[in-house]
């Protein structure tokens, strides 16, 4: 029995130090990119793989990155208008609009999305 508890005592420690490592490997780049402009994203990766497999140039990033004070703040309110009206009144995701889009769509109604701006730049970020 005490062989038992040493493996398990292992296995936890073990599995202690996987979490902070996961934690601390997915928070941690999350909150540079507060200060640090992202180098990529996943649909440059995708084009640029896209291109390798096909008979077409090599694809070339063109990207430069536009600091939030330096575009029309027009242009920040328009987008902002256009993607997430409830924007700074939500913490990231929009719960009630979430909410509204399941419950129309188990009525049969077409599936609409409810994604927030944060939910939108998480995804084109990380998600392939």
């Amino acid at each position: 029995m005490n062989i038992f508890k040493k493996i398990l005592k292992s296995f936890a420690s073990i599995l202690c130090k996987a979490v902070v490592i996961a934690i601390v490997v997915t928070i941690v780049p999350v909150i540079l990119l507060r200060w640090v402009p992202p180098v990529t994203s996943s649909f440059m990766i995708q084009k640029w793989v896209a291109s390798l497999r096909s008979d077409r140039k090599e694809y070339k990033i063109k990207y430069k990155w536009t600091s939030w004070d330096k575009i029309s703040p027009h242009a920040g309110i328009a987008v902002v208008a256009a993607e997430d009206q409830m924007f700074p009144e939500h913490f990231g995701f929009d719960l009630e609009s979430i909410s509204d889009a399941i419950d129309k769509h188990s009525k049969g109604r077409r599936l609409r999305g409810a994604s927030t701006i944060s939910q939108q730049v998480a995804k084109n970020l990380f998600l392939w």
